[in-house]
């Protein structure tokens, strides 16, 4: 059990390997992952929609396309990266307070370093609201991994003042 901590920081690097290939993806490339993406979560939301109405029939494939690149290739991604980073920060940082400022700094930064790397991406460039995009998702784990640690602190002294 001692090892688990491990598991956090290989996913916080694989997670940043990803955004890394990702984002020097030229954008033919990025535009075949994303597509393949698209198709794989129409077939997922056709499977289990209630409706039994496809998706496609109510939003254009640009819309359906330009959702996913944005919700998973942006929003999910960085929401993962958080998640990762926050855990490995708790496992291997003991003073909470470099604990957070890391957590917050790093993940502002990757999104940032993301969008940089994309200017040598053939056909690519840079965007200010995918930094925002990826950050939001980063920020979105981070708190709910900060307010779990919160709560758990607080359960824990509530249990020790009782006794």
């Amino acid at each position: 059990m001692k090892y688990f901590r491990y598991v956090f920081i290989v996913g916080y690097v694989f997670i940043l390997f990803l955004i890394v290939y990702f984002a020097a993806s030229s954008a033919s490339e990025s535009t075949k992952t994303s597509d393949k993406t698209t198709e794989i979560v129409i077939e997922v939301y056709d499977a289990i929609s209630p409706t039994k109405e496809s998706v496609k029939n109510r939003y254009s494939m640009d819309e359906i396309s330009h959702f996913v690149r944005k919700a998973i290739g942006h929003f999910l991604l960085f929401f993962s990266l958080g998640f990762f980073a926050s855990m490995t920060y708790i496992y291997f940082i003991n003073k909470m307070k470099l604990r957070l400022i890391l957590s917050l700094i790093s993940g502002i930064i990757v999104a940032i370093i993301s969008e940089i790397i994309q200017i040598f991406a053939e056909g690519r460039g840079p965007a200010i609201k995918d930094v925002l995009l990826d950050y939001s998702g980063y920020l979105l784990s981070t708190l709910i991994i900060l307010l779990i640690m919160f709560l758990i602190i607080k359960k824990k002294r509530g249990k020790i003042n009782d006794s």
